[in-house]
């Protein structure tokens, strides 16, 4: 066991603002971040009942889902001769790579530039960003120690970059009741993506290396505007449009070598790797406000998502995956939502509801299945990943958001929602070793909670000059759910809730403050994913959440 998942992260922010002329000026904000700290590998939980190999011809039993979660059954690894789990515990792991393999390496500089002046009666302005990122992520992908789950060592490295710009130019003002903003906008960006695949053997000697590389290039630009006419005396209408025009290029993808083989040139076997779309979006929306305190809204809004590529590294389908869904077509969506804003007892408590539906079509999605190739061989199954359409797909729910700050000393809030999502139309079938045919209609999005709800308490301590004090407790819960698209009953993420205290001092102008934190303060045990992606191994690989946390935050204003 060792003991991972270290965090190392600095950030600089600075604002500055330039008075160009009376009617004229210029902020220039400037963000630079680093990271440099460590990912922790995923736990692979047993799910057999039987220490040894079951009798040719015959199945393993699977456990009790109970067992499972508790770390008390046994996969391949423990079959093979390596001592079984005792138990999951949060911020162990079970890996044979170091700290430097297992690395985080990351770092982002942004800069915006917003310059607004006043031409009489309408403002023009002009806002432009560029962002460099880059990242470097080391991670133990098989899930074990030696021998691992598929008895070979797999070590992934992970490098990202992107640079994007973009520029929007608008001019907004007021023609008698009527708000209006018209504009155009620009963007482009340029993202690389290398991954390496090294699988070892238990001695440490390099068995494969696979190399993957992909690049794609987006430019994009749009005309918008939007009205907010005020047409009776407490009813405000908002009609807004955006056309789009989009190209996104798969400017290269490659794969390999695998072994003595030659490398997959993936873009050769893309349909369209060069697609330009277009596309009308926009929102409607009605608000009444019944007092200065209190509004009631409806709105109507079309959204879409640009078309995407599967450039996956899957077992050496990637080629076959990209030619069959690459590129991912559109996503669209129609949303329709209504809600009211209320403000009670002289201000002192907010009230928000919300309830929401949403109707998608062409919903985009990643679909991991485990396969077979070699039916000789049981032992050795590959992950499929695909990125694909599923077809169309709805989502519906509520939302709540209360504040109460009965004085200068107390704040209160309190927030939840309850979801439901279902692929409601979908052609897609597919196959897995344990449930057999699955079609995907009817099924529910993944990672899609039922409910969630969250709550504070604060309590401010003012101490004149010495600044202020707060004490603060936090609690957050949410139901179960499933990370899969496939939906697996046996990779359920269960319910948990979590409580955080904090301690925080602000200086009385506000240029200092500190902050002692514990979070998770029961040391609640918890997945923040559950995968059976090798389940063929006779194991889950599960993602579990942080323990137990303590530490100072210092933060300076100049």
């Amino acid at each position: 066991m060792k003991k991972l998942g270290r965090k190392e992260v600095w950030s600089l922010r600075s604002t500055t603002d330039f008075d160009i002329g009376e009617a004229t000026s210029l902020r220039l904000q400037v963000t630079h971040s680093e990271t440099d700290s460590e990912s922790t590998p995923n736990y692979g939980l047993g799910i057999w009942e039987s220490r040894t190999a079951p009798p040719p011809g015959t199945q393993n039993v699977i456990c009790a889902r109970a067992d499972i979660l508790a770390a008390k059954c046994f996969d391949r690894i423990v079959q093979s001769g390596q001592p079984p789990l005792d138990g999951r515990r949060a911020g162990d792991a079970i890996t044979e790579l170091n700290r430097d393999e297992l690395a985080i390496r990351q770092n982002l500089t942004s800069i915006t530039a917003k310059f607004e002046t006043d031409l009489g009666g309408v403002s023009l302005i002009n806002v432009a960003n560029y962002t460099q990122f880059k990242s470097r992520i080391g991670v133990d992908g098989d899930g074990g120690s030696t021998p691992s789950t598929l008895a070979q060592r797999v070590y992934v490295q992970l490098q990202n970059e992107s640079k994007q710009f973009s520029e929007e130019l608008r001019l907004q003002g007021e023609a008698g009741a009527v708000n209006w903003v018209a504009g155009l906008f620009y963007y482009q960006d340029e993202k690389k993506s290398t991954s390496i695949l090294n699988i070892r053997t238990d001695t440490g000697a390099t068995a494969a290396r696979i190399p993957s590389n992909a690049r794609i290039d987006t430019k994009s630009g749009a005309v918008f505007g939007q009205a907010d006419w005020k047409f009776a005396d407490r009813l405000t209408l908002s009609v807004g449009a955006r056309y789009t025009i989009e190209n996104r290029e798969l400017v290269e993808a490659r794969l390999g070598p695998v072994g003595p083989g030659p490398v997959v040139d993936v873009r050769a076997a893309v349909a369209d790797p060069d697609p330009v779309t277009k596309d009308v979006t926009g929102r409607v929306s009605l608000t009444w406000e019944a007092t200065s305190d209190n509004s009631l809204y409806a709105s109507y809004s079309r959204g879409a998502k640009s078309v995407g590529y599967s450039v996956f590294y899957t077992g050496g389908s990637a080629a076959i995956n990209a030619a069959k869904t690459g590129p991912v077509g559109q996503e669209h969506v129609d949303a329709f939502e209504i809600g009211s804003k209320n403000r009670f007892f002289d201000r002192t408590l907010t009230l928000n509801l919300a309830g929401f539906y949403y109707l998608f079509d062409g919903k985009q999605e990643l679909l991991t299945v485990v396969e077979y190739p070699d039916p000789s061989q049981p032992q050795t199954p590959i992950l499929n990943t695909r990125f694909l359409n599923v077809g169309k797909a709805e989502i519906y729910g509520a939302e709540l958001e209360m504040n109460y700050a009965p004085s200068e000393r107390w704040d209160f809030g309190l927030s939840g929602g309850l979801l439901y999502t279902e692929i409601t139309d979908s052609d897609i079938v597919f196959s897995t070793p344990r449930l057999g045919i699955v079609p995907l209609e009817g099924r529910p999005l993944p990672s899609t909670p039922r409910w969630n709800l969250s709550a504070q308490i604060a309590h401010h301590i003012p101490a004149g000059d010495l600044g202020v004090f707060t004490l603060q407790a936090e609690a957050r819960a949410q139901a179960k759910q499933n990370s899969g698209l496939n939906n697996d009953p046996l990779a359920t993420i269960p319910s948990y809730g979590l409580v955080n205290f904090r301690f925080l001092w602000e200086s009385k102008d506000k240029s200092y403050n500190v902050q002692a934190f514990v979070t998770n303060v029961f040391n609640k045990a918890y997945f923040v994913g559950i995968s059976d992606s090798n389940i063929g191994a006779g194991a889950l690989i599960t993602q579990q959440a942080e323990p137990r946390l303590w530490g100072l935050k210092f933060g300076a204003s100049f």
